[in-house]
């Protein structure tokens, strides 16, 4: 057990951290953190694209080329990463970012059905087999899952209504999770930015909406935060006082009220 060491879940305090999509945005942000702390233990990145750098890292770094659309291919990544950190002479807390996932903008009927149900694959799919499959090893050696949802969960929301539900899952997974694993040396938090100021919406599949960003958080304040959440062991955080208003006025309202609502914020689209 490495309860003292991770008591107050210090991003240092992890020798082992295993992120997805640490090439672009927020999980960029997550990288390069990790990578700037100074630690013999390894950060795994799996993702299509390697991350670029343009700082020497303070510690081991390894990539993994993997699609997340293909659970075979993530299971013979994480395999590999397992017996990395077994074999290691390193040993103590193992961290998961689960970061990777994408969206889409549009009246579901228009959209294009593969790149939905490859949605549903990534950011539901993947999640849940790779999370299954470390499970083991993070209450052998105890550790934390972060995983990224989004305060769109909070919500459904015409236009994006396969993303925000995916998001949706993944948030109230999580907070089961933990209620699970009390009693054991894993925490799970979930994470639920808004807008932020990446690439998200600047794809083709998102209407190339690149105005949506300008509004919103850094990615750096967002790991920020998540980290200040991690070391209070908290269950769910909403970053920012917008987004937080947003998600506790939600609550209150009838869900077909606020689906309009979140309808009118995010902006319509005609057929």
């Amino acid at each position: 057990m490495y309860v003292t060491m991770i008591q107050e879940y210090s991003p240092s305090n992890f020798p082992f951290v295993i992120i997805t999509g640490g090439s672009s945005g927020i999980g960029k942000e997550f990288l390069h953190s990790f990578l700037n702390i100074p630690h013999e233990g390894t950060v795994f990145n799996i993702s299509r694209r390697k991350p670029e750098f343009s700082f020497m890292p303070k510690r081991p770094f390894e990539h993994f080329s993997c699609d997340l659309n293909s659970l075979g291919n993530l299971e013979s990544t994480v395999q590999k990463i397992i017996e990395r950190i077994e074999s290691s002479s390193v040993k103590g807390p193992i961290l998961v970012v689960n970061n990777s996932g994408f969206g889409s903008y549009g009246h579901f009927d228009q959209l294009d059905i593969a790149h939905e149900l490859s949605m549903v694959d990534v950011n539901i799919k993947a999640v849940i087999s790779l999370t299954h499959r470390l499970l083991p090893l993070l209450k052998k050696q105890s550790g934390a899952l972060i995983n990224i949802s989004s305060v769109a969960g909070y919500v459904p929301i015409p236009n994006i209504a396969t993303y925000a539900a995916s998001k949706a899952f993944i948030l109230h997974w999580g907070l089961a999770l933990n209620a699970e694993l009390k009693g054991t040396d894993v925490h799970v938090l979930t994470v639920c930015p808004g807008r932020t100021e990446t690439a998200f919406f600047d794809k083709p599949a998102m209407g190339n909406r690149t105005a949506r960003k300008s509004s919103g958080q850094k990615p750096e304040d967002v790991v920020k935060e998540s980290f200040c959440a991690l070391k209070k062991r908290k269950p769910v955080l909403v970053c920012g006082a917008k987004n937080k208003l947003f998600a506790f006025v939600t609550s209150k309202m009838p869900k077909a009220l606020f689906t309009s609502v979140a309808g009118f914020v995010l902006g319509r689209k005609k057929r």
